[in-house]
């Protein structure tokens, strides 16, 4: 049986142009899973007051993941906005899938 592993990063959703801070994560990503483990990323997503800003940081977010092998095991928890309470939103899986992985 596959252990599974959430890394939780910071700041790679919210910080698209540090193509090397992504690389500090993806490096334990590659390894665990190379060790057999089954590896979900978790992050907090800060909205800012650009919902358009914040529609292509995502967009970009899941497809630089998705392209390293990591879709369908991303869980990005959005938080803030224009207009927002303390509301989470739960983002990649859903959060019952979410609930089951932690």
């Amino acid at each position: 049986m596959n252990k599974t592993v959430v890394l939780c990063a910071y700041n790679v959703a919210n910080f698209p142009q540090g193509g090397g801070h992504l690389w500090v994560y993806m490096q334990y990503v590659f390894g665990l899973k190379r060790l057999g483990c089954d590896v979900y990323w978790l992050e907090c997503f800060r909205r800012s007051d650009d919902p358009e800003r914040d529609a292509a940081a995502i967009d970009s977010f899941f497809a630089r993941l998705g392209a390293l092998g990591m879709a369908g095991h991303v869980i990005l928890r959005a938080v803030g906005g224009p207009g927002t309470t303390a509301a989470v939103e739960t983002l990649g899986i859903s959060e019952e899938e979410a609930g089951r992985v932690f």
